[in-house]
């Protein structure tokens, strides 16, 4: 699996866990609002933690994009927290309905596929602008491979 389709990958799980988090959970599901608080015309109740959770699961998928070997373990790791706290919350809305087990589904998915991703990512190759390809090396020189190689202290002629 490339980095790309991996971070596209695991914003779409993010983007589907904040849909979720943004339907109408039922009435005194997930909006408790604290002793003394007022709320004014409500009359859908979102669940907020999951929104949240899907937000913090939406920043880790950009992140995980720009993390090295170690980086992208923790990244993964912290996106699969994210989903299974996302499932939990989703499981424990006892009135909502079809929604927590979606929320369920969508959980358990993410956290899967971000420990697949941490497996996989083992594979990906840290390059910048300036790496040769390994076939270039081997084809005739031009004034930039004669200016790399003075670089590494090599003389090209």
């Amino acid at each position: 699996m490339k980095r790309s389709t991996a971070v596209m990958a695991l914003l779409v799980c993010a983007g589907i866990m904040w849909v979720l988090g943004s339907q109408n959970w039922g009435a005194e599901v997930a909006n408790q609002t604290p002793a003394g608080v007022q709320e004014v015309g409500s009359e859908t109740v979102t669940n907020r933690v999951g929104i949240a959770l899907a937000a913090v699961a939406a920043v880790l998928a950009v992140l995980l994009a720009m993390m090295g070997r170690f980086g992208r373990w923790v990244v993964t790791v912290m996106y699969a927290l994210s989903s299974i706290v996302f499932a939990v919350v989703a499981v424990a809305q006892t009135d909502a309905g079809v929604l927590r087990w979606a929320g369920l589904a969508v959980g358990v998915l993410g956290a899967g596929l971000s420990l697949f991703i941490a497996r996989e990512s083992g594979n990906w190759t840290t390059r910048n602008k300036y790496d040769r390809d390994a076939r270039a090396s081997h084809e005739e020189p031009d004034a930039v491979s004669d200016w790399d190689a003075l670089t590494r202290g090599e003389d090209p002629t």
